[in-house]
């Protein structure tokens, strides 16, 4: 199908507390440093000061403010092509090869490992089989950071599947594989992500050689990071340089001494604050400062806490 650009966009989701409104404010001016032809939306449980910069705004009701919010996003978009980026992403150059080759997959893809060990998630595979048959003897495996979805009737049952499986795992907790399917004793969304793609015969994209999309937690070094010039170079399980994205993937982003200090540069260029003061937040012992404070911060926490 050849959509026009005002059938294309990104979106973002924010529901609940106020920080997950900073992360997708702050994606937002990333995502504009760096990208002018599509536009970008959120989706949201209300509107406030953080949403009214987006291009489109989409409230919705009845949220749980929980992962489940985000599988609203294969029906709730406001475009007929997306591609969702979490909120806790910022972008690091322009994104529109990224979505050509997304949208050349199924109507929902994304960059991963198509037809992975299924034990990545399941130790026993088995106890799947009374529910679901041979259907996962395999799993897709990829990063729901940032995933490519087109409206349509697979979509929409897509969107039904997700509670179906969920509600199953919860129900029948099957025993972990390498990644424990829970995080604090809540679910966590990706094994449903990677489910419901299989399930409905859809297909991950191979990875870009250029223009990757980093996982921070994966990462070994970062050799250079810059958002407002737009350099993300970095080291995993080889080096990549000129990176697209950086997903931080941490639900406390804002005391993440990177994080801080590439949010409050996007933050202080958006201001128009002089081009020095920019700079020298950029600096490597600016980040390293923030991460001292952090970790001061939590170890003060943990001894008072232990107190009590």
């Amino acid at each position: 199908m050849i959509c026009s650009p005002k059938s294309r966009g990104f979106v973002t989701m924010a529901t609940g507390d106020e920080k997950y409104y900073q992360f997708a404010r702050n994606l937002l001016y990333s995502y504009r440093l760096h990208n002018k032809k599509l536009p970008f939306g959120i989706i949201c449980d209300r509107e406030n000061e953080y949403t009214r910069d987006f291009d489109d705004v989409v409230v919705i009701e009845n949220a749980t403010f929980t992962y489940s919010d985000k599988f609203r996003v294969f029906v709730d978009s406001p475009y007929e092509e997306t591609v969702f980026i979490e909120s806790d992403c910022l972008v690091y150059r322009n994104l529109d090869e990224m979505f050509e080759l997304l949208s050349g997959g199924d109507d929902y893809t994304a960059f991963g490992v198509n037809d992975d060990n299924i034990k990545v998630w399941f130790s026993k595979p088995e106890q799947l089989r009374g529910t679901f048959g041979d259907m996962f003897t395999s799993i897709p495996v990829f990063n729901p950071g940032y995933l490519f979805i087109r409206k349509s009737p697979l979509t929409e049952k897509i969107f039904v599947d997700t509670a179906f499986i969920a509600n199953w795992l919860k129900e029948n907790r099957p025993d972990d594989g390498k990644i424990s399917l829970f995080t604090k004793g809540m679910l966590r969304d990706d094994v449903v992500f990677s489910m419901v793609m299989k399930r409905n015969g859809c297909r991950c994209v191979a990875h870009p050689s250029v223009g990757k999309c980093i996982y921070y937690p994966n990462t070994k070094r970062i050799n250079r990071i810059n958002v407002i010039s737009g350099e993300l170079d970095v080291v995993q399980d080889k080096e990549y340089k000129h990176c697209n994205l950086l997903h931080f993937s941490s639900r406390r982003c804002l005391e993440e001494g990177l994080y801080l200090q590439q949010s409050m540069m996007l933050n202080m260029h958006q201001k128009h604050c002089p081009k020095w003061i920019v700079k020298w937040t950029g600096l490597k012992a600016t980040y390293l400062k923030y991460n001292f404070f952090r970790k001061a911060r939590n170890r003060i926490i943990e001894v008072l806490s232990a107190n009590r």
